[in-house]
């Protein structure tokens, strides 16, 4: 079996409701986690972007962060029955909005009605049209700020970050300045690679970027982790771990899970 189908296998093995809910270990992210934490305790509304390729274990980190903020009594905004919440090219703000709220078990909002152009020309009703989407303020920005003011803190992570020209400006420069002045806490976290994310660095407050983690230190975690079931891990099962973590890091998670299905301890 290859690496990519023997991922997926111990993917598929390990998604069963009883854990679906438990957030991995967090391996090697002690730096990245405690600037996350020094942000969010300021207690004033942020951006942070967590900066790194595929495969460097940032959704596991976001699921551990949300696990965490969640326990300290914050709103988090996530995931849903969908999957993680995530920005495309085909993202609209209002869509994003409505998500937002639907995470957030908020009531929704009215659109604004839609205008439709003058008869002067299919070709100006179109640009005027495109213009007009391009320029808007985002539909429902100032019931949504409202919103979201009262339920602070408020934590909205969203993983994998490819937005559209119009999404980008609605966030810029509608969406993140509606709570920059505010006292209350509302805290985005943005993962993605480094090319998509150029327009908001500088306005983050922090910008984290991820690397590999160590292999000896994913090494380190196994042999405490094995040590702990019933019976242990031998060497050479927890250098196959090591092994396969430190190529995928979100396997870390997956892998502790498998094990906890398939021997005693370390719960």
């Amino acid at each position: 079996m290859d690496r990519g189908a023997g991922s997926a296998a111990i993917r598929q093995a390990i998604d069963l409701p009883a854990l679906a809910n438990e957030p991995p270990p967090l391996v090697g992210r002690a730096e990245e986690l405690g600037r996350d934490h020094e942000v969010m305790a300021r207690g004033r509304s942020a951006l942070i972007l967590c900066v790194g390729e595929p495969g460097l274990g940032k959704s596991a980190f976001l699921r551990t962060l949300s696990a965490g903020a969640s326990l300290d009594e914050w709103a988090v905004a996530r995931a849903d029955d969908e999957g993680v919440l995530t920005v495309t090219p085909s993202t609209t703000p209002t869509e994003f909005g409505a998500r937002l709220r639907r995470l957030l078990a908020m009531p929704p909002t009215a659109e604004a009605p839609v205008k439709t152009a003058a008869s002067s020309g299919m070709g100006a009703a179109l640009e005027g049209a495109r213009r007009s989407l391009r320029d808007a303020p985002w539909v429902g920005l100032p019931e949504l700020s409202q919103d979201l003011r009262e339920r602070a803190p408020v934590l909205l992570m969203i993983d994998g970050y490819r937005p559209s020209e119009r999404f980008e400006h609605a966030l810029v420069d509608s969406f993140l300045p509606a709570f920059k002045a505010s006292s209350m806490p509302v805290v985005v976290i943005i993962a993605e690679r480094e090319e998509p994310l150029g327009r908001l660095v500088s306005t983050a407050t922090d910008v984290i970027p991820f690397k590999p983690v160590d292999r000896a230190t994913i090494r380190a975690y196994f042999d405490a982790f094995g040590d702990a079931l019933d019976p242990p891990l031998d060497d050479g099962e927890a250098e196959a771990y090591a092994r396969a973590a430190s190529r995928d890091p979100e396997l870390i998670g997956s892998l502790t899970r498998l094990l906890r299905l398939q021997r005693k301890g370390a719960s």
